[in-house]
């Protein structure tokens, strides 16, 4: 099995509780991709599983440093993930010869919890728009899915989420 490193994209919302601390929450989606292949170099099944989740995080984030339209923060958080979907894509190479079976849907999936720790900087664009990179630690939680994925074969990650990030507070 050899996963591959997941994609993810969303947008934030930030809503400013004082001048130090803001809750950040929003909608981030994430495709996740496993190959996974047994038998021979000759006579082998490969079978591609494809798995997407829609995710809902919730953090803190502390800011510490505020120059211009410059600011860093370091936050703490959580994040549920809801599969949306997930399926199998089968293939039977026979000495060279390849054989497809239809993509399979897959069964099983659970939600996935996961906490985070980072810090970020962000750069307002806008008055209440910014731009926003965060490195952070994200372990993910032990979900009892028998679906194999990065996530329970390595719970431990690093993240570089990067995007659009927008204030509701003034």
């Amino acid at each position: 099995i050899k996963h591959r490193t997941p994609l993810s994209f969303g947008a934030q919302i930030q809503y400013q509780l004082n001048i130090k601390w803001a809750l950040v929450s929003g909608l981030q989606y994430t495709n996740l991709v496993s190959d996974l292949k047994s038998g021979t170099e000759d006579y082998y099944i490969k079978n591609e599983q494809i798995v997407d989740y829609l995710g809902v995080p919730l953090s803190l984030q502390y800011q510490f440093l505020n120059y211009k339209k410059w600011s860093t923060y370091a936050n703490v958080g959580g994040q549920v993930d809801f599969p949306i979907q997930g399926k199998l894509k089968t293939s039977y190479i026979n000495n060279g010869e390849v054989s497809v079976d239809p993509d399979r849907e897959l069964n099983g999936l659970s939600t996935q919890f996961s906490t985070t720790l980072g810090i970020g900087f962000q750069y307002k664009i806008l008055n209440r728009l910014s731009f926003y990179g965060e490195p952070s630690l994200v372990y993910y939680l032990d979900n009892g899915s028998k679906v194999s994925s990065i996530y329970n074969e390595k719970p431990l990650n690093f993240h570089l989420r990067v995007g659009l990030k927008w204030n509701l507070s003034k």
